[in-house]
């Protein structure tokens, strides 16, 4: 299958991916760019990839003392974010259909902030994170059980999705 990439911009911006980590193989690095790509493009398309730049780092561990395989940072700015970076790191070692798993999972949110139906939000009254999800607010991140937040069971049934096809 051909994979289709974003196209530059009259303004140089374009789909940006880099893939980093130690020992990483360049036939590993080359797959999950492309893997990435393709990914990126079915849930957000070349519009939104054209202004994307995603670094995504294999590492050991991804949160020291949790059972996560992967993590994304799409900040705590709410609907001000104007934000196009997105680190992505997943655990190295595991097996390429559960790499496609988490990476498609991570994806799914930075496509759930780029449009606005995911923000999170520092309250200056408790000094707590808070989270909106497609425009109704949820409460406090911490009280929300992570099996039943809604863009974690969007991000999942994706990640499922994608793997099937890795």
């Amino acid at each position: 299958m051909a994979i289709k990439h974003a196209k530059r911009t009259r303004k140089g911006r374009g789909f940006d991916v880099n893939v980093c980590g130690r020992f990483l193989c360049p036939d590993l690095k080359a797959k999950i760019e492309a893997k990435t790509r393709e990914i990126a493009m079915e849930l957000m398309g070349a519009r939104i990839c054209n202004t994307l730049t995603l670094k995504i780092s294999l590492v050991a561990t991804v949160v020291s003392g949790e059972e996560y395989t992967g993590a994304v940072w799409t900040g705590c700015d709410g609907s001000k974010t104007s934000k196009t970076a997105y680190p992505i790191a997943i655990q190295s070692g595991r097996p390429w259909t559960e790499t496609v798993r988490t990476l498609a999972h991570e994806l799914c949110h930075v496509e759930q902030a780029r449009r606005g139906r995911l923000q999170y939000r520092i309250w200056a009254t408790d000094k707590k994170v808070h989270v909106r999800w497609d425009g109704a607010e949820m409460g406090k991140l911490q009280s929300i059980p992570y099996q039943t937040r809604p863009w974690e069971i969007e991000a999942r049934a994706v990640g499922d999705r994608f793997s099937k096809t890795a």
